[in-house]
């Protein structure tokens, strides 16, 4: 709705902004794009794009990395996050190790489809060894948020919330759902 006024959604969304700042709040982003890249020069090509450093020294495995992409002019082509992969296993058939690393991306649902076509570009144009594979139709994203964030998860994952107190903020790790890894 056009408006000068506070529009009709503001009180919904005030408390889902409270229930996030002050107690839990739980968000289907599956619309978001997810993409792999794999290849011997993965971490080349995604440096080269890349605003943030995403080297073994700044983004290790299970690092989360908030970044912007950026073209030739300066200009924004994208912001997201990366992460690399720690190890084997997080997605069904791609292999991550500390010397051919793989990495997740995760792009906003309505830019998804051109991050994905730039960077594609991007990759070929370079010459870089590596591949980038839309993984998105494969997996949901849902994001859990706010101060009690922890505990929900603690009862809902396998390994309890021994494990969360030891995951810090921007990381990932493999956890178990009714015996499904996630």
């Amino acid at each position: 709705e056009c408006t000068f006024d506070w529009p009709g959604s503001f009180s919904r969304v005030a408390l889902e902004v409270k229930g996030a700042r002050e107690g839990v709040a739980v968000f289907d982003q599956s619309y978001f794009g997810k993409f792999v890249v794999t290849g011997l020069e993965s971490r080349k090509a995604l440096e080269y794009v890349s605003t943030a450093r995403v080297n073994p020294s700044h983004c290790p495995p299970g690092k989360v990395t908030y970044t912007c992409w950026c073209n030739t002019k300066g200009g924004v082509e994208a912001d997201l996050t990366i992460t690399n992969l720690p190890g084997n296993g997080m997605l069904e058939g791609v292999k991550s190790s500390p010397e051919h690393p793989a990495f997740y991306i995760a792009a906003g649902g309505l830019t998804c489809t051109h991050n994905l076509r730039w960077l594609s570009t991007i990759i070929h144009e370079q010459g870089f060894d590596c591949e980038v594979k839309d993984i998105s139709a494969n997996l949901a994203m849902i994001s859990v948020q706010g101060p009690y964030s922890r505990t929900l998860l603690g009862d809902v994952f396998e390994e309890g919330e021994e494990i969360l107190s030891d995951l810090n903020f921007s990381h990932a790790a493999y956890l178990t759902v009714e015996g499904i890894q996630c």
